[in-house]
């Protein structure tokens, strides 16, 4: 990591497929190759965040942790809002499906990807465990049962749909038992954070419509 205070004003511009982008001096990627020139350059860390300029551009690229950060805000959020779907009868099942599909939207515009409803539908049935929690948290008339498993689930489909979304979301089919074990993780690792979840100030703000049906 750089620290706030460090300057590093030197940087690689590459070519791919007739795009441009920008490399840092250790090979990682800052900006991804899809600009038709990159010229009269110049480009600082500061504060954790990466400064670019060229013919048409100035703008503010995110470092990994920064993304990271907000990734995990996104996920702790739609946590937090399933635990309020799976006790409001009037929302069910439907609105849980949704909220995970636009926490995965969200995730992805984070990483300025592009969101593929389908892929992310099959990807979300994919995990297997999913619908199983969802099931249950809102079939089972018992608040402290349901909470914690629609919250767990939801965070887990978001730190798997992370790791899927930087992998350039490839076909679940293939990567399966990859984004599972991430799912199935995750899913432990959330019990400590469930009482903060059930505190967290966005809770009842929707992520998205959740009357819309997706088609898994």
């Amino acid at each position: 990591n750089i620290s706030e205070n460090v300057y590093e004003k030197n940087a690689l511009i590459y070519q791919k497929n007739e795009k441009f982008g920008l490399l840092s001096i250790t090979g990682n990627i800052i900006l991804e190759a899809k600009y038709d020139e990159i010229y009269s350059l110049g480009y600082k860390f500061y504060k954790r965040r990466v400064f670019l300029m060229n013919k048409d551009l100035m703008k503010v690229i995110k470092s990994e942790e920064e993304i990271e950060q907000e990734v995990e805000s996104l996920c702790r959020w739609a946590a937090a809002r399933a635990g309020v779907i799976v006790v409001a009868p009037i929302l069910g099942q439907i609105a849980l499906a949704a909220n995970e599909i636009y926490l995965i939207k969200r995730i992805a515009n984070v990483y300025d990807k592009k969101f593929d409803e389908t892929a992310s539908c099959a990807f979300v049935g994919a995990l297997g465990g999913t619908f199983v929690g969802q099931s249950l948290a809102t079939l089972i008339p018992f608040p402290p049962l349901q909470i914690p498993i629609g919250m767990a689930v939801t965070y887990a489909v978001g730190k798997a749909a992370n790791a899927w979304i930087k992998d350039d979301m490839p076909d679940i089919s293939e990567y399966a038992d990859k984004y599972k074990n991430i799912f199935n993780k995750a899913k432990e690792d959330v019990k400590n954070i469930i009482p903060s979840l059930k505190n967290n100030p966005d809770k009842d703000k929707p992520l998205g419509d959740e009357d819309k049906k997706f088609k898994f």
